[in-house]
């Protein structure tokens, strides 16, 4: 979590010294971790769908952690 908010900072720095738009969203997906199938899902509900999937069609806490 520390590294994307340091990530975010970055990006915001980086677009001020640039002058140009800062035009990024955080959003924290609850219950996610380290799973990065899960991240995906959610990445591409929010890109295609504007709104995070369900826990369940996450599949938070089922144990595919790919850490």
């Amino acid at each position: 979590m520390q590294r994307a908010h340091n990530y975010m900072a970055a990006g915001r720095s980086a677009a001020e010294r640039l002058r140009c738009d800062f035009n990024w969203r955080f959003t924290e997906v609850p219950g996610v971790a380290h799973d990065g199938c899960a991240m995906g899902k959610a990445a591409a509900g929010l890109w295609f769908d504007g709104a995070l999937p369900s826990e369940e069609a996450l599949g938070v806490g089922t144990g595919t952690v790919n850490a």
